[in-house]
């Protein structure tokens, strides 16, 4: 046999054993997968993957649904408050002054003057007692990932009309025959009565109308 011979025949070996190794990989392999360790070592694997996308459906599930009651609570706690604000539109006693205003700007605390026998707004769900009627509807507005938020934006800008119109109430007194002290009420100006309604309380009770959606 000659060189060229020997070189030929020992390539025509090297090509067979490659040939021969690669075709016992894929055996070798399925027999470690049907093995006892195998069987185990895929277990925990599936387990753990499966372990990790249920945790997480379940940690999305669930901020979905505190997100929703937030809404629904937050929903309920501004047309309360917007139903006090109508109160300006017509003539009010002087008791439901303080009622109005800590429905617009929350109750304050630290306020200097807040003896017991002034009137302040109950809240519905205790925990927005100090929180302004403005703030609220922001908060609503960070739920919101839908295309929604600019119209939430607006509501919450014509909110601040509310602060607007309880500045220009209207001190006056009615006496009475029957008692030494009047009667006292709070109003605003002619005219000012229908742009309230009209430019401020009936665009924000349609923050009532809106669905919680993500």
């Amino acid at each position: 046999m000659d060189k060229m011979e020997e070189i030929s025949l020992e390539k025509r070996i090297k090509k067979e054993l490659r040939a021969g190794a690669s075709a016992s990989r894929p055996s070798q392999a399925w027999t470690f997968l049907n093995s006892t360790f195998g069987i185990f070592l895929l277990s925990s694997v599936f387990i753990s993957l499966f372990s990790w996308g249920y945790a997480q459906w379940s940690a999305a599930r669930t901020q979905h649904a505190d997100k929703e009651r937030t809404w629904i609570r937050l929903k309920v706690e501004i047309a309360n408050r917007i139903r006090y604000v109508d109160k300006m539109a017509s003539r009010f006693p002087s008791r439901d002054y303080a009622v109005i205003r800590t429905a617009i700007y929350g109750y304050d605390p630290q306020a200097n003057v807040n003896p017991s026998w002034i009137r302040h707004y109950s809240p519905v769900f205790p925990e927005y007692k100090e929180r302004s009627l403005s703030s609220l509807i922001w908060e609503l507005e960070t739920l919101e990932n839908g295309g929604r938020r600019e119209q939430l934006d607006k509501l919450r800008r014509i909110s601040y009309q509310t602060e607007y119109y309880f500045d220009r109430l209207e001190y006056s007194e009615v006496k009475r025959a029957d008692r030494k002290e009047p009667d006292e009420f709070y109003n605003l100006p002619p005219g000012d009565s229908e742009k309230l309604r009209s430019e401020t309380i009936q665009p924000l009770e349609a923050i009532g109308k809106l669905g919680f959606e993500n």
